[in-house]
């Protein structure tokens, strides 16, 4: 008896690869929704070594396109000051989203007039940032 599961429209039999993309596809997505939430993201206020204020945020965690989007959502773009530092040094940037993210973020503290500074790349991201950044629909 074949299960309905494994039949698509018109009564067909997936082909095995479908099958077997489908089930990945099952145990990673609710993976990486797990996993996108162990991204944590701080912020405190310091002077730089001008004394002028300065933003300073800490990301730590996996960054991907289950984490991405709320990246984006973490930062304090009206109340910053004009200097914005985002230090990736406990993190890890394993995807173009990612990239998007962050230039979305610059690009919104550069509509503000405001600068920011992206500190502590290994050097996978860093490769992956520089090649990616500026390069993507949208930015």
């Amino acid at each position: 008896m074949t299960k309905r599961s494994d039949r698509c429209a018109g009564g067909l039999r997936q082909p095995r690869w479908a099958e077997e993309a489908s089930s990945s596809a099952q145990r990673i997505f609710p993976f990486a929704r797990r996993v996108a939430h162990l991204t944590e993201t701080h912020r405190e206020l310091v002077e730089d070594r001008d004394g002028r204020p300065t933003a300073l945020y800490r990301v730590t965690g996996e960054l991907f396109f289950a984490s991405s989007n709320d990246l984006y959502t973490q930062f304090e773009y009206a109340e910053d000051p004009d200097t914005v530092v985002i230090d990736l040094t406990a993190s890890h940037i394993w995807d173009a989203s990612t990239v998007a993210s962050l230039d979305a973020i610059t690009t919104k503290y550069a509509r503000k007039g405001k600068t920011v500074e992206i500190v502590g790349l290994n050097m996978a991201s860093a490769e992956r940032h520089q090649r990616l950044t500026g390069q993507l629909p949208g930015h």
